[in-house]
């Protein structure tokens, strides 16, 4: 039997798990499921997840969601506008993926947002004890002065 070590750092101690656990218990967490282009939202919030909604959408309507998903943040909240699979910054894009997956021209379309792509291990590389297979998240994060 295999055995994963270290995929979930909130695990590998009490005092970790402790403060995790106290984080969760106060979130307040919201699911909204509605059509995200259509929705009036009249509130702020620290975080918006939108999961990989953006993989299902032309760039055209990914900007549009992240200008009104925007508006709905906190200052320095945070908008992870879409989840990539086996994708990395120099990912070279194929013809047959999804338009946000050409990052070049993803990044270009978001400039005014300055988006950041975040990468890890995804949930294949654990599997496969293969480092080299990541994920990433294309993340907003909302500046004082936006």
């Amino acid at each position: 039997m295999d055995v994963i070590i270290k995929s979930n750092s909130y695990l590998q101690n009490n005092i970790a798990y402790d403060e995790v656990r106290r984080k969760i218990m106060k979130t307040r967490i919201e699911f909204i499921n509605d059509n995200i282009l259509k929705i009036k939202i009249d509130r702020l919030f620290d975080v918006i997840w939108l999961s990989n909604i953006g993989t299902y959408l032309s760039r055209h309507f990914v900007k549009i969601m992240v200008d009104k998903m925007s508006k709905n943040l906190n200052d320095e909240g945070m908008l992870l506008i879409s989840y990539l699979y086996k994708t990395v910054k120099t990912t070279k894009y194929q013809q047959d993926w999804n338009p946000i997956y050409n990052l070049e021209k993803t990044f270009n379309i978001l400039q005014e947002y300055s988006p950041k792509l975040i990468s890890f291990i995804g949930v294949d590389g654990i599997s496969f004890h293969d480092n080299t297979i990541k994920n990433s998240i294309l993340v907003y994060t909302k500046g004082k002065n936006s």
